[in-house]
């Protein structure tokens, strides 16, 4: 699951650098959600804990930890960077 991982961090290096491209061009003065990569980062960590701990019998308690912090995080990221772009839109 390295892949899917590496996969993870080109999505968020992405998104984020576009937004900031974009931001920049546009002139937004908003929020351009560079304190949120970092955490986008770590959540990488979650993801890798919950799937390194798959093959395991039972599921150890970083299964469950890193699984409910990947998701959390992810869910986070989905909500708030399409609030800021859609008030760059409006803006």
């Amino acid at each position: 699951m390295l892949p899917a991982g590496f996969c993870l961090n080109i999505f968020y290096l992405v998104l984020f650098k576009w937004h900031k491209h974009t931001a920049d061009k546009i002139g937004y003065p908003g929020d351009n959600l560079s304190w949120l990569y970092p955490i986008a980062q770590f959540s990488i960590l979650g993801f890798y804990g919950a799937i390194a701990t798959i093959d395991a019998k039972g599921t150890p308690a970083i299964h469950s930890i890193g699984a409910v912090l990947f998701f959390i995080i992810l869910y986070i990221i989905a909500v708030y960077s399409t609030i800021v772009i859609r008030d760059m839109y409006h803006w």
